[in-house]
């Protein structure tokens, strides 16, 4: 069989395996595409950022916390844990602060900080606070990036509740209900990206 007839033969395949080529990178961005939807704050500070499709939106959030007199107010996303793909996973928000303070730094929405710290992502600075805790049965885990300069002073606030034995920590050692790796883990840093594609979104119409 000659070099063209063995092209007659393998053609059509080769053309069903280009096409899958780039049918399955589409079909993955118009899926990822279709779980995301954009909420819009009109209200001071306006903002847009997108969210996963079937979150709750509190579009008046007060953070109980916050101190009397100037209190931490936005709009949270309270996020259904199954989108995130958690096994141990109980409890999942994020929500966009603000506050009137300056300078606006972190820790004004996070006092509890246990680290704190600063960083540029995507041209965007950021003062950063994280903050862990809980016993053996449930755990929590906190982290805030404040928008250095905004006005008035807006955050991103992450919130992870788990019911793991092992929390946040992959490599801890293993127990008689969690023996191996795959079933301790809940996907803690599927759940952070999901959180940074929403915090990477948001976008300020501040004057």
């Amino acid at each position: 069989m000659n070099i063209r007839a063995l092209w007659r033969y393998w053609r059509p395949v080769a053309i069903l395996l280009v096409l899958a080529a780039i049918a399955v990178p589409v079909w993955l961005w118009v899926a990822e595409y279709l779980r995301w939807d954009t909420y819009v704050s009109t209200t001071p500070p306006a903002f847009s950022v997108k969210y996963l499709k079937g979150s709750n939106i509190v579009a008046d959030y007060l953070d109980a916390l916050s101190p009397v007199g100037n209190p931490v107010r936005g709009v949270r996303f309270d996020i259904p844990t199954k989108l995130l793909g958690a096994n141990w996973l109980v409890g999942a928000h994020l929500s966009v602060e603000y506050i009137d303070a300056t300078p606006c730094t972190a820790d004004l929405f996070l006092p509890a900080a246990t680290s704190t710290g600063s960083r540029v992502e995507e041209g965007v600075s950021y003062s950063v606070a994280s903050n862990s805790f809980g016993d053996v049965s449930n755990k929590t885990f906190e982290r805030v990036y404040a928008l250095t300069g905004s006005q008035p002073c807006t955050a991103v606030h992450y919130f992870l509740n788990t019911s793991s034995r092992v929390g946040f920590d992959p490599n801890a050692p293993p127990t008689a209900s969690q023996p191996s790796a795959s079933a301790r883990n809940f996907n803690f840093n599927e759940a952070l990206k999901v959180f940074d594609t929403m915090r990477h979104s948001l976008k300020l119409n501040q004057k």
